[in-house]
């Protein structure tokens, strides 16, 4: 499995998100709107119980400095999704560990899934798509719990760093998705904003941005999101994904 990472640099101020955006077939399209940097409207739907902040636990004895794992949804909250099979983020910090782990169970902890990835190239904030390979789609209406183990030991797990995140389908609304057919992919995170679904709002300007990793208005939007749902930390981070 390749990892593809872009550098991300600073930006202090706000932008409109203009310009170009990609298409399906990997070219570019014109953005028909300027969408102001996006501030995520959350449902406000509390996740079960979440570790705080989303930081890991365990003892992280491969971890290079005193950064975590750090899994990319709003603090304490179920991150929403229209798709069967989402793709999840999660930052990982600089370190000597082995692997990736990804676990995903139902809320009576039922797993779906359990599958090993290599380390990126470099820290940052990195993706894991689920397939049909993987596990069925997920059911709409029911929460589910993820999790990412950085494997710095084989044998005792409990040192191993660890995230947790909650995800839950929902049906799409007709009227969003009327929005979305009558617009460019550019607009699509703030349209996804709006409605409170996390999960294809940060996967659909991640995808931008790998996109037009040169592009400044695309940066400052992707900076704005992060942290205004408390992940202005790793607003900066690399982002890589795996093919």
């Amino acid at each position: 499995m390749n990892w593809k990472t872009i550098p991300l640099t600073l930006s202090l101020s706000l932008a409109l998100l203009c310009g170009v955006s990609p298409r399906a077939d990997g070219g570019e399209v014109p953005n028909a709107i300027a969408a102001a940097g996006i501030d995520f409207d959350s449902p406000g739907e509390d996740a079960p119980y979440r570790t705080t902040g989303g930081a890991s636990r365990g003892s992280g004895t491969c971890l290079s400095n005193s950064e975590s794992l750090m899994a990319i949804t709003p603090h304490s909250q179920i991150g929403l999704t229209a798709q069967g099979h989402p793709t999840l983020l999660v930052y990982v910090p600089s370190s000597s560990g082995n692997s990736l782990e990804l676990i995903v169970a139902g809320d009576d902890g039922t797993e779906m899934v359990r599958k090993n990835l290599p380390l990126p190239i470099a820290p940052g904030i990195v993706s894991f798509s689920l397939t049909d390979a993987d596990m069925p789609p997920l059911t709409i209406g029911k929460p589910y719990q993820w999790y990412v183990s950085l494997i710095c030991d084989d044998l005792d797990r409990s040192v191993n760093p660890v995230v947790e995140g909650w995800v839950k389908r929902i049906e799409l609304d007709a009227n969003l998705s009327q929005k979305l057919a009558g617009e460019t992919p550019a607009a699509y995170p703030a349209l996804y904003a709006e409605a409170g679904i996390w999960q294809e709002t940060i996967v659909t300007l991640f995808e931008q941005r790998l996109a037009q990793p040169n592009n400044p208005e695309l940066k400052q939007t992707w900076e704005q999101l992060l942290r205004s749902v408390g992940l202005g930390s790793v607003s900066e981070a690399a982002l890589s994904t795996s093919n």
